[in-house]
């Protein structure tokens, strides 16, 4: 069978402001305290129904975050993206590239800071850059092309329904591991492999522009990250992501490879396994490090796909960049002591950057649930819904 959290703020010790940044007199009492400029605006973009009134002066801390309570949750202004957060005990609100926005407290929008204060500094393992997703978020993901049903969840709904679902599923991983809150992501098939071999011979089908465009509407509008995922068939990585770079240029989108689909001369697509070997991994690794160092953007996630031995070949020639973030990810279906087998055999041990966790809504059956997922050695920081 093939195999195929309130926002969290730092635990400051706060000192009641004599005056507000800039001077002004900060009033001692809920009676005529007033918010500083910068809640007072946000209390107008969303309204004082979600907000409330004042109820004591504002506060700070020693890393600088300014606090002030209301009478419905409390704002934050926080020193590392300079911007006003409120938060009632559940939800976010604030504003963003494009404008008001609201979240969950256990997830988080690729525009906002990653170190924010609210996880411990990386291990020694980790080098991690600022403005990583990796390892202080769990990145859960829909998989599909909307283009195909058959393809993944990504195309069996509409957007608004598509994402009722994935906050939905990302509240029971915050619920399993309140260590990493979570980053919501779509991840397109943008290059599809194909049966036949196409006009140019390469057996494999590029999205149009419009195709990709329309995903990764659904995705920057919501804050979620776009994962465009690729199947070279007799292409090559190298040849089928410089395509993709126009794309890969916005800070919100990252790349996957699927070595299943990358054949031989004399292999097809859907009739062999295929493999990527480590060079093809770190030509890609490289391309996406010099597009990031030249477009000043934060670092990439680059998945790979696995799910046999033979599909990421000599993987200990793998070449690490803290600006390239690969996370070899266990993909195929099947009931769970099969998932588990070939997670033991692919993934545990090999000392790979990162990794990931594919299940299938359909064809996994039972269904592994997230605290069962979260709980694998080692516990993975990408979760792809097929």
């Amino acid at each position: 069978m093939r195999i195929r959290r309130w926002l969290r703020v730092p635990s400051l010790v706060l000192v009641l402001l004599v005056a507000v940044v800039g001077g002004g007199h900060v009033p001692a009492h809920a009676d005529d305290c007033e918010f500083r400029s910068e809640f007072a605006a946000l209390r107008e973009a969303a309204g004082a129904d979600v907000i409330g009134g004042c109820v004591e002066a504002a506060t700070t801390g020693g890393a600088g975050d300014v606090h002030q309570r209301t009478a419905r949750g409390e704002l934050v202004w926080r020193t590392l993206d300079r911007r006003a957060a409120f938060t009632d005990g559940s939800e976010t609100w604030l504003v963003g590239p494009n404008g008001l926005r609201h979240r969950p407290n256990g997830e988080r929008f690729f525009w906002e800071p990653t170190d924010d204060g609210t996880r411990d500094a990386p291990s020694s393992e980790s080098t991690a850059l600022r403005g990583a997703m990796l390892p202080h978020r769990r990145i859960l993901s829909y998989y599909g092309n909307q283009l195909s049903r058959q393809m993944g969840i990504l195309g069996e709904m509409s957007p608004d329904d598509l994402f009722k679902r994935l906050h939905e599923q990302a509240a029971d991983y915050v619920a399993a591991d309140r260590s990493h809150p979570v980053q919501l992501a779509l991840e397109l098939v943008a290059v599809v492999a194909q049966a036949g071999p196409g006009p140019d011979g390469k057996y494999r089908l590029r999205m149009d522009d419009e195709v990709i465009e329309e995903v990764a509407g659904w995705a920057e509008s919501r804050g979620a990250l776009l994962i465009l995922d690729v199947q070279v068939g007799r292409s090559t990585v190298e040849e089928e992501v410089h395509a993709l770079v126009p794309f890969l240029r916005r800070p919100y989108v990252h790349l996957a490879i699927d070595p299943e689909f990358a054949m031989s001369s004399s292999q097809v697509p859907g009739r062999s396994i295929g493999s990527h070997g480590a060079q093809d991994v770190n030509v890609v690794t490289h391309l996406l490090a010099d597009l990031i160092e030249g477009e000043k953007l934060p670092p990439k996630v680059l998945i790979v796909h696995r799910f046999t031995d033979a599909m990421l070949d000599g993987h200990e020639k793998l070449e690490t960049d803290p600006r390239v973030q690969v996370a070899v990810t266990m993909d195929g279906f099947g009931p769970p002591e099969v998932k588990l087998a070939t997670w033991d055999r692919v993934i545990r041990g090999q000392g790979f950057p990162f990794n990931g966790f594919k299940l299938f809504y359909k064809q996994d059956l039972p269904l592994m649930t997230p605290e069962q997922v979260v709980n694998l050695d080692p516990s993975p920081l990408v979760v792809i819904y097929q």
